[in-house]
């Protein structure tokens, strides 16, 4: 998504039955460039969820160190769905880092749902204006799915 502006002072994003060309797991990245290019660099990002399954099990994840932030713990394959939202804190201020807070839900084997819930950072203080979702696997592409982008006062 590009267009973040400050506009408005926190974004949502939702997303609904995204669907992998092939098995990955859902990311996030941002922009100060207007989606030019995403930062990706070592210790970027800080990211901490938990996944809950119907088993029921708990498996808390994150990383203080990531290129990435993880929105779904959960591998999907090109028959699974990733539904949920991200919300966007003041990514206009370069004065902050821009935080997020997600919830996702999707598919996993058989009949085993797996939600998820967390949050994490752009670990700089810039202003981001875009951010790009997508699955991991260098040729991993979205075959499907709703995405809506929110500007929240």
């Amino acid at each position: 998504f590009t267009g973040i502006d400050s506009t408005y002072k926190n974004y949502l994003i939702m997303f609904d039955n995204v669907i992998p060309d092939n098995t990955s797991l859902f990311r996030m990245r941002t922009s100060s460039n207007g989606g030019a290019s995403y930062d990706s660099g070592a210790g970027n990002y800080h990211y901490a969820f938990n996944i809950s399954t119907t088993a029921p099990a708990n498996d808390p994840q994150g990383s203080s160190g990531a290129t990435l932030m993880e929105l779904n713990g959960n591998t999907q394959t090109n028959t699974d769905q990733v539904s949920g939202l991200v919300y966007l804190f003041n990514p206009s201020n370069s004065s902050v880092y821009t935080s997020i807070v997600f919830q996702s839900i999707s598919s996993g084997t058989g009949t085993n749902m797996r939600p998820s819930s967390g949050g994490g950072q752009r670990v700089s203080a810039a202003a981001v204006n875009a951010v790009r979702l997508y699955f991991s696997g260098g040729a991993a592409n979205i075959t499907s799915g709703t995405f809506k982008l929110y500007g929240i006062l």
